[in-house]
């Protein structure tokens, strides 16, 4: 899948974004993090066992601890220590994901990459199986090919895994190879996943990230001024 956010092209989306803290109060939250304008604002709404992402990218609810900010910092420093700018656990954010949004594809969707490489990989081990070559092995590759660029869509692959009709190939004088959809990518083919963590849930990962993290600085900062003030007042 083409255009998935790196944690580059996420900090540069939000690089005039200001956080505005609306509510807070215990686990009690609700942050805003925009550059002024609807565009790719989002707010984090946090309350007992769940935080709510929602703005101009999607909408996401999460489960799994009774303060969910500390859900997403598990990571972050053994991250810091890695050269990471950010810390995103995709696959096991979306385990905890309860709700998706409406738009955007969600948290998955059907990649034609992730398809063509699984079917290029099966066609060239059934090809070696049965030593196919010059113009057997074109004939093949050909068809092969016509697969691919016949699917657009997560039901057409299955469909097409299962069902393709292909044309025998002469493998030597008079000697022709048959097979079916079945022998080249296996009975249990309705197993494959094609399907990648689209663009806009991984972007709403790293806003998750990078707005909890300016969070806490906006936090940490308070405090240490709170505690300045403090020393200074017993001088």
């Amino acid at each position: 899948m083409s255009n998935l956010t790196t944690t580059e092209s996420f900090l540069k989306d939000v690089q005039n974004h200001k956080i505005k803290i609306l509510h807070d109060d215990g686990i009690y939250r609700h942050v805003r993090f925009s550059d002024g304008s609807s565009n790719m604002y989002f707010d984090l709404i946090t309350a007992p066992g769940l935080l709510l992402y929602r703005g101009d990218m999607g909408c996401y609810e999460f489960e799994r601890l009774h303060d969910m900010f500390e859900f997403f910092r598990t990571d972050r420093e053994y991250n810091k220590k890695m050269g990471r700018k950010l810390s995103i656990n995709t696959g096991y954010w979306a385990e905890k994901c309860q709700s998706e949004s409406r738009f955007g594809s969600g948290i998955k969707a059907f990649s034609h990459d992730s398809f063509e490489e699984t079917v290029l990989n099966d066609a060239k081990e059934f090809a070696e199986e049965h030593d196919l070559s010059g113009e057997a092995l074109e004939d093949f590759n050909d068809q092969i090919e016509d697969l691919v660029s016949s699917v657009s869509d997560g039901h057409e692959a299955y469909e097409a895994l299962r069902e393709c009709d292909f044309n025998s190939i002469e493998i030597s004088d008079d000697e022709f190879l048959e097979f079916t959809a079945e022998d080249v990518f296996g009975p249990d083919a309705w197993e494959y996943d094609f399907t990648e963590y689209t663009h806009r849930f991984i972007w709403c990962c790293y806003a998750i990230a990078w707005g909890i993290e300016q969070y806490d600085l906006v936090k940490d900062e308070k405090k240490s001024k709170e505690a300045e003030a403090k020393a200074a007042a017993h001088e």
